[in-house]
């Protein structure tokens, strides 16, 4: 799949307004991994300014808006309809005042804009393994005060080794046993396995790192699902 045909699939209404119920399906742990990943942010001072890249859906503006009632947000994301699914629950939560929602992409945000706190929730995949991930990644650094957190999760793997296989066989019969449709099930085997790139959790290290980040911790993992803090070099 390519970045245009990715692109598309998010501008599909009838995607974007099942996205919420699939994605909690074929991610075991999907609420626990942000309730997770909130943790990680307990430092951030309570009046922070805080970057979601991929902010369509809406799930970390309502999860960690309703917990910190002085953080702001500025909100990223290219599709329009995940964007307005995400305003549709900062209007129900009265967050208005408190999120800002740009459609686009993180470069296009002005670096003087020094934000407490990042995340990146199930976004680097969608990205080509070329210099595409670590361009995003140097993006969000470049856009963060220094030592301040970003919070990432992607699927992850080595695709062709038997560790990965078997962990690919073990997820098919967790899905299977929580009713999740063949049909459902097959279509994300497919996505997984031919239209996102994912790296093992070792490039996901190196990558971070090359982008100016450091103290790399993982804290949630789920099948082929992975969460990360890490912080921007001070």
């Amino acid at each position: 799949m390519t970045v245009e045909s990715q692109n598309a699939l998010f501008e599909d209404q009838e995607f974007t307004n099942e996205y919420e119920k699939m994605i909690a399906a074929i991610i075991p742990g999907y609420n626990l991994m942000f309730e997770a990943a909130g943790t990680f942010l307990s430092n951030v001072h309570e009046e922070a300014h805080l970057l979601i890249v991929g902010a369509g859906g809406g799930k970390e503006l309502s999860l960690f808006g309703s917990s910190h009632p002085n953080w702001i947000f500025t909100g990223v994301d290219p599709s329009q309809p995940m964007l307005e699914f995400a305003l549709e629950k900062v209007e129900h939560l009265g967050m208005n005042e408190r999120v800002q929602l740009v459609k686009g992409f993180v470069e296009e945000i002005p670096q003087e804009v020094n934000f407490d706190a990042a995340t990146c929730m199930l976004v680097l995949h969608f990205l080509p393994d070329d210099q595409s991930k670590l361009a995003l990644l140097e993006n969000i650094k470049n856009r963060l005060k220094p030592g301040a957190p970003l919070l990432l999760s992607v699927p992850y793997g080595d695709k062709e080794s038997p560790e990965y296989k078997k962990i690919m066989e073990a997820s098919e019969q967790f899905y299977r046993s929580k009713g999740v449709s063949k049909d459902m099930i097959q279509e994300h085997f497919d996505r997984i396995q031919n239209d996102v790139s994912i790296l093992s959790e070792e490039k996901i290290k190196r990558l971070l790192e090359q982008a100016g980040f450091e103290m790399v911790t993982q804290f949630f993992t789920s099948f082929n699902f992975g969460g990360w803090y890490t912080k921007r070099k001070a």
